[in-house]
């Protein structure tokens, strides 16, 4: 009667009949990630960068090794990128957000994971992978600025101007003339301006909010307001 196989052995030799993948195949699944992967050597010369990085920066593969880190950044951004780099070097994972430069001198913004090269116990350089965000980069810096535009609008006029969350009656902008006043954002608009501590309900008080989330239109009311300043 032939031996029975030990517990686990018979899953063990399964396991090793499974092909492991080769070099070839590695490399195909590294050349063929949408994003772009590389690495450093402790100088900060490139010693490898994916094939996706002609789609981010018009250049190939063969014509950004052998060449600085420091001649793709933006001159803006490599002070930083040197401080992360350092980092990395010195056994920290990093994360980073800066300007590479195009083969026509756009500029274009990556998100960067990196983590140290080790070889032999020491650090020899750094690898990573590069995120193109330039998108969301362009939309928040539009973003930014419709937002100063709107401050700028607000702060001019003379006369106070506050926006209302119709959720929880909390000031959400005020101006500075609203400020000056008295008007501090985060407080309820009835609590500041009448020293009540629910919402107006009156006739003699009646709430625009109510209104405006009732109709979904504009509306104007009158009402007497206590001095938003006293006290």
């Amino acid at each position: 009667m032939p031996d029975e196989p030990e517990p686990g052995q018979e899953h063990a030799e399964q396991l090793d009949e499974q092909p492991h993948p080769s070099e070839e195949q590695l490399r195909s699944l590294v050349e063929n990630i949408s994003d772009v992967l590389y690495s450093v050597d402790v100088q900060g010369i490139l010693t490898y960068v994916s094939p996706d990085i002609k789609r981010l920066l018009d250049y190939t593969p063969a014509e950004v090794v052998g060449r600085h880190l420091s001649e793709f950044i933006h001159p803006g951004d490599w002070p930083r990128m040197t401080q992360s780099l350092q980092h990395s070097l010195s056994g920290q994972s990093m994360s980073n957000e800066y300007r590479l430069l195009t083969r026509s001198g756009e500029s274009r913004w990556v998100r960067t994971s990196s983590q140290p090269i080790q070889s032999a116990g020491r650090t020899a350089g750094v690898r990573g992978m590069l995120v193109d965000v330039t998108d969301r980069k362009l939309a928040e810096q539009q973003l930014q600025q419709q937002n100063e535009f709107l401050n700028s609008v607000l702060e001019s006029l003379t006369h106070p101007f506050y926006v209302i969350d119709t959720a929880d009656y909390s000031v959400q902008i005020a101006n500075s003339a609203a400020r000056q006043a008295g008007v501090v954002s985060g407080l309820a608009c009835y609590a500041l301006t009448h020293r009540r501590g629910t919402p107006c309900d009156s006739a003699e008080h009646p709430c625009p909010l109510e209104e405006i989330k009732r109709t979904r239109r504009p509306a104007s009311v009158e009402h007497i307001h206590s001095g938003v300043s006293d006290g």
